[in-house]
């Protein structure tokens, strides 16, 4: 079981000078490594809260298949889900770009393979997919991700 909660506060109206930054500074909690539900660039301000609960779990522990020039070594699932919030000007005001008011919610469920590729290259693929719940009408609620992870522990 994981928790994690991400804050942030940029407590001065300089920053969203448009002639100045032009929002360069606005916290992003959507995306990969945030609220999965929604896309990056469509949660941003000058303020952010997030909290997420995930529960991770093994399918199967001790694989040992081999497929081509891939080892199939752990199988490890998770469900998780997330509530947010990134504002400029008060929490209860309405996004100016998507018209949402509240603080967004979202869930999703993860496949993780670990693997060994190439007999020495430690390696990582998971797949994500996550239901945006408060997404609005026109966009697809549905998010899909895949990651491919490289690298020696």
């Amino acid at each position: 079981l994981g928790l994690r909660f991400y804050g942030g506060l940029i407590d001065s109206k300089k920053v969203d000078d448009k002639e100045v930054v032009n929002d360069f500074f606005d916290y992003h909690i959507g995306g990969l490594q945030y609220m999965k539900g929604y896309t990056f660039y469509s949660l941003e301000g000058r303020n952010a809260a997030m909290g997420q609960a995930s529960l991770r779990f093994p399918l199967w522990a001790d694989m040992r298949k081999r497929i081509a020039h891939l080892y199939f070594d752990k199988v490890y699932g998770a469900v998780y889900g997330d509530v947010g919030k990134a504002w400029d000007g008060k929490w209860d005001e309405k996004d100016p770009i998507y018209g949402r008011k509240g603080p967004l919610r979202d869930v999703g469920g993860q496949l993780r393979f670990d693997l060994i590729s190439y007999y020495t290259m430690p390696t990582r693929v998971q797949l994500d997919l996550a239901y945006g719940i408060d997404e609005i009408g026109d966009k697809s609620p549905w998010k899909f991700y895949l990651t491919v992870l490289f690298g020696y522990l």
